[in-house]
């Protein structure tokens, strides 16, 4: 099982007053990534896009016109490690799988876990599921090619 986490990015600048030569330190916390990142390449493009956006002088936040900006202090990106297991990664472990309020359906190895999954909710017992789901998957692709050719109709 591989492990999942998310990145926090931070960072402080020095701002000059361009009338009094007063410094001021200011922080800028950055919204987290968006997603749960499970391999350094994808962490490794997050952090680069954030660091461009950072080194964009002209965008650098102050509170107003008589603030220049006079240096950077500090750079800090935390990956904050979480317990969750990820999807599509083998079979759940055992302290989520023994959950007496959890029905692991993961004995399988396709990509139908959610039609699987509403299957179930929907009444059909864990271990003989696969006709229900088949049929929500039917219903839900004949659904979504209907829509499209709705929608492509429409803006003839």
């Amino acid at each position: 099982m591989e492990t999942a986490f998310y990145l926090r990015y931070s960072y402080t600048y020095r701002l000059r007053n361009i009338e009094n030569e007063k410094v001021m330190l200011f922080h800028k916390n950055l919204v987290g990534s968006p997603t749960l990142i499970t391999n350094l390449d994808a962490a490794r493009e997050w952090i680069q896009k954030k660091d461009e956006s950072r080194l964009n002088i002209d965008k650098i936040e102050r509170p107003n016109k008589k603030w220049s900006f006079a240096g950077w202090l500090q750079v800090e990106v935390k990956a904050v490690l979480t317990k969750q297991p990820t999807l599509g990664h083998g079979q759940l472990p055992d302290w989520l799988r023994n959950n007496m309020g959890i029905c692991a359906l993961d004995g399988y190895n396709d990509n139908l876990c959610l039609f699987r999954c509403l299957a179930v909710h929907r009444g059909a017992r864990p271990d003989r599921c696969t006709k229900k789901q088949n049929s929500l998957l039917e219903n839900s692709t004949s659904t979504m090619r209907d829509t499209r050719q709705k929608s492509i109709k429409k803006s003839r």
